[in-house]
């Protein structure tokens, strides 16, 4: 109880001993320090006017929907601080606090929701004006009638007096100078203090608290050791110190110790110090800040996972230690600096609502919202800092990660108004920090979002002035290309950034920017060049878009080839690009291919592309024309199964549409022939032949369908088969003669097979007529033309052409032409005797 009654009784010394020292300084003028003189409020619009007797450093910025801060660096608020006018019902309460800094800090109340806040400051005589803007609130309308009425009955109910304007306007302004309460304008304390509250520096407390502590040896020694003068104060130790109290001094040595060392060395040395010092005494009140300590400085020389441990075990072990706010401080940073974010997370929360009133929970707010950002958790990055500057508004003008996470919170959520105002802070006001490029990049970026492209532009191009060679200076070549329209000017800056800084990153982007510029302008070839350029260079940079581009810019380059018939051009492009090609698994690709095999007759090529573009088109429709192709690739390599399957696939596909359904139906027509389905054949050819629309393709049909009826010996269908391909082949003027010729041949063989000589001989004198036929195929007609004619009794014109053919010497048809006519004479002869 002792203790206990010590302890309060040093706070209290101490409160008064601060409260003395801060009295002290408000009494001697601090140079340069801002006095604020007077505040003057006003209503439409809600104005507050802050009166100053110099320049200040000030910030302005909305903490929730009914409250404003108003921030002033190494400013005060005068004694006499003159107040006028009123701004309700908008301004409620104006809260006046002074942080330990010696920063002044407005908090301003309203009554309602404030939609905006705009700022303004009268330098010529030191003003800073604030307007208020609050939202618009729906009116519910009151009908006329009822107003005229409620109008009549307040005049019926009131008495009549003169009116007086100026008594009015005094009277009012007199009511609403009066309804701001007194303590509307107060101050409240500073935040605590650093030392002795959460941090390891508990230990001074902890000494003074214990048995040790009553001695004024140590309590003069600890004020010396709190203020800095570690050596005095140990002296002071040394010659007082009460029996039993050995580990005081050795662990109040040790915290002068670790409070000052720098080197590694020194450090090293410490750390072993205070493991022998945990040794020698395990049992000791101070071992607690041992391992703290020992965590703490592992932690500066770079083994985190020994400084985790001591932090681990004393989570363990001693859960009330007094100082486990900066213990959980400590191990929250070293979880986020290897990247364990998981673990940080909850340590840090934890710190935050368990020692919220500690200053150590700040920063745990402000690792939080790093944290936050790092997960891209922007609007719980926002919500957290938001609370952070609310608990201590000074802060945005010292810490630049601050408003840096603010600006770019903002900016990935897409406030970037809100954005360019953070950083356009942060650019400003902390003029030596390292990414100034960046941050006004990032600035442009957001002008750039808000479709105010020449502010962009201008500001791109203010980096690339002001930042030559930074990262600044890169981001925004790439940006402002972007903006571009004259596409040489988009082109010549990215091909800067490539030949200039081929190792920066963001080198890749510009290939990957400038292979689409090719593939806008056409040039398919040059923009599939740079994107191998691009995946040779880092096989991983923008994987995703490259191959997607990649894709786009072959099947364009692949329409031209195909469009021109250049089709072995296809096949050299798609053995250059086959890996990739594979990789971005586009069927349209793959069916592009098979078609240039197809036509090179590479039909077992063909069909493994067909085949992968139709696995790769999965439970999509594939396009008719791949299934046609597809078919007669598959009948080319000689798997009619799937021919015939993709064929009919086809047919269902395109019911309406008689050109393609014809040849589609000749296709199926060949393979039932080849596999010995005549009938089915047959029927193809016919229905075939019935939706062609050109004669040419019925002629073929029909011919095919009668060389059919032809080798199932029905004749006669056959010559009705072949008259009509013949009735289409007269209409057709290109037709081949061969094709012509045979049809007539053919149909010269089917007569003669009927017995029916006569007309056997007028189709083979037609094919005999033709020109430009093969001589040994004309020689054939001429034969059997003359044995038509011999048989219907017609000898001279038989023996005339059996004579034509011998003396054509045709080594088949002349021989057995020799035969017909030595067979004649042996028949005359026979007839005359």
């Amino acid at each position: 109880m002792d203790r206990i009654l010590m302890v309060k009784f040093m706070k209290m010394l101490c409160r008064v001993w601060l409260g003395g020292i801060f009295f002290f300084m408000l009494v001697l003028p601090v140079a340069a320090a801002s006095l604020l003189e007077g505040i003057e409020l006003a209503e439409n619009p809600a104005r507050i006017a802050l009166r100053f007797d110099r320049d200040v450093q000030w910030r302005v910025f909305q903490t929730g929907p009914r409250e404003l801060v108003v921030a002033l660096a190494g400013a005060s608020v005068a004694r006499d601080l003159a107040r006028s006018g009123s701004a309700l019902p908008v301004v409620q309460r104006i809260v006046y606090k002074r942080t330990a800094d010696g920063d002044a800090t407005l908090i301003v109340e309203t009554g309602p929701a404030i939609r905006s806040v705009e700022t303004r400051w009268r330098g010529g005589v030191r003003i800073l004006e604030i307007y208020l803007y609050p939202e618009v609130q729906q009116v519910h309308k009151v009908p006329r009638g009822s107003l005229e009425q409620r109008r009549r009955v307040d005049t019926a109910l009131r008495e009549v007096k003169p009116a007086d304007p100026e008594a009015d306007r005094v009277a009012v302004a007199r009511d609403r100078a009066k309804s701001i309460r007194v303590e509307s304008l107060q101050e409240e304390k500073s935040p605590l203090d650093l030392d002795g509250y959460g941090g390891i520096d508990t230990l001074l407390d902890a000494v003074l608290a214990s048995p040790c502590g009553g001695g004024v040896h140590v309590r003069v020694a600890v004020r010396n050791i709190r203020e800095g003068m570690c050596g005095q104060g140990l002296d002071t130790l040394a010659q007082g110190l009460m029996d039993g109290c050995g580990d005081v001094f050795d662990y109040l040595s040790a915290w002068c110790d670790f409070d000052s060392v720098l080197r590694p060395v020194e450090q090293l040395a410490l750390a072993r110090n205070l493991v022998s010092l945990a040794m020698k005494n395990p049992g000791s009140d101070y071992l607690p800040w041992a391992y703290a300590m020992l965590g703490v400085l592992y932690h500066r020389m770079g083994n985190d996972p020994v400084g985790m441990g001591y932090f681990e075990l004393l989570r363990e072990k001693e859960p009330e230690f007094a100082g486990m706010p900066e213990i959980l401080l400590n191990l929250g940073r070293m979880y986020m600096r290897i990247q364990r974010l998981d673990e940080a997370e909850p340590l840090l929360r934890d710190l935050v609502a368990s020692y919220g009133d500690t200053v150590f929970a700040q920063d745990a707010r402000m690792e939080l919202g790093r944290l936050l950002f790092e997960r891209k958790r922007y609007f719980d990055t926002l919500k957290m800092l938001e609370t952070l500057l609310h608990e201590t508004p000074d802060r945005i003008f010292k810490d630049k990660d601050l408003l840096l996470l603010v600006g770019n919170s903002h900016f990935h959520t897409g406030s970037y108004a809100k954005a360019i105002e953070s950083l356009t802070r942060a650019y400003n006001d902390f003029p030596d920090m390292a990414e100034r490029s960046l941050v006004l990049t990032r600035i442009a970026d957001s002008y750039a979002f808000l479709e105010e492209k020449d502010k962009a532009k201008k500001l791109y191009e203010f980096v690339r002035e002001l930042f030559p060679g930074s990262d600044g200076f890169v981001i925004s070549s790439i940006r402002l290309a972007e903006l571009l329209e004259d596409r040489e000017k988009k082109d010549e800056l990215f091909e800067m950034v490539i030949r200039d800084y081929p190792d920066h990153p963001l080198a890749r982007l510009a290939l990957m920017r400038l292979a689409e510029s090719r593939y806008e302008a056409g040039e398919y070839s040059a923009s599939v060049n740079l994107i191998r350029r691009l995946l040779v260079a880092d096989p991983r940079a923008l994987r995703r878009g490259a191959l997607d581009l990649m894709g786009r810019s072959l099947e364009a380059l692949f329409d031209e080839f195909l469009s021109v018939g250049l089709y072995p051009e296809v096949i050299r492009r798609y053995e250059m690009e086959k890996g990739p090609l594979y990789e971005m698994e586009k069927p349209e690709l793959h069916a592009q291919v098979g078609r240039a095999f197809l036509e090179g007759h590479l039909y077992p090529q063909a069909v493994n592309h067909y085949r992968r573009a139709e696995m790769l088109f999965g439970g999509a429709a594939v396009p008719p024309e791949i299934r046609f192709r597809y078919g007669v690739a598959a009948k080319g390599a000689g798997d009619g199964e799937m021919a015939l399957a993709q064929l009919t696939l086809f047919l269902r596909a395109v019911p309406g549409d008689p050109l393609r359904s014809s040849l589609a139906l000749g296709h199926i027509g060949d393979i039932r022939l080849e596999t010995g389905e005549l009938d089915a054949a047959l029927k193809a050819y016919q229905d075939a032949a019935s939706l062609a629309e050109t004669a040419e393709n019925k002629v073929v049909f029909l011919f095919s369908a009668a060389k059919i009826l032809r080798e199932k010996g029905q004749r006669q269908k056959e010559a009705e088969i072949l008259e009509r391909a013949l009735a289409f082949s007269d209409l057709e003027s290109q037709d081949s003669p061969d094709l012509h010729f045979t049809i007539l041949r053919s149909l010269g063989e089917a007569r003669v097979a009927q017995g029916k000589y006569a007309e056997a001989s007028g189709a083979y004198g037609k094919a005999e007529a033709i020109p430009g036929i093969a001589v040994a195929d004309r020689n054939a007609v001429r034969f059997r033309l003359a044995e038509v004619l011999e048989r219907t009794g017609d000898t001279v014109d038989a023996r005339r052409l059996y004579e034509f053919l011998i003396e054509d010497a045709d080594p088949l048809w002349g021989s057995m032409a020799r035969e017909r006519l030595a067979g004649m004479r042996i028949e005359n002869k026979l007839l005359d005797s």
